[in-house]
């Protein structure tokens, strides 16, 4: 239920400071960078991902149902490791950033560093933010 509750302040963080967390790029870069690595997986290991996982950056019905009910979380966790720090951040880059942000949040900084250190510098930058 914690983490329930640090994923949705996330959203409303992100609502807040938005700009100074995609404006420059950096984390969109690095998730569809992800997404087009679990696209390749997907498609190598027999499933047809819809093309738009590539490129689509916001929510999407189709990948979002795709992934949960085509592939199944359960199934997800074999191609997002080290790749995202969950299946369900794998949907939107909204959702990339409320998972890293719980990662943070919950103290396992050092694997989200690890396995997505731009979006890891932004929450640290947001945190840093709060301690002034």
């Amino acid at each position: 239920m914690i983490d329930d509750i640090i994923h949705e302040i996330a959203h409303s963080i992100e609502e807040m400071y938005g700009h100074g967390i995609y404006d420059d790029g950096a984390i969109e870069r690095e998730f569809l960078g992800k997404r087009r690595r679990l696209y390749a997986e997907l498609e190598a290991n027999d499933y047809e991902p819809p093309k738009e996982l590539q490129y689509k950056t916001d929510f999407s019905q189709k990948i979002d149902d795709y992934l949960y009910e085509d592939v199944t979380y359960d199934a997800m966790w074999h191609f997002v490791g080290g790749l995202f720090p969950s299946p369900y951040a794998a949907t939107s880059i909204r959702e990339y950033f409320a998972r890293g942000f719980e990662e943070y949040v919950m103290d396992n900084k050092k694997e989200l560093k690890s396995i997505c250190p731009l979006l890891y510098k932004k929450i640290k930058a947001l945190h840093s933010m709060e301690e002034q």
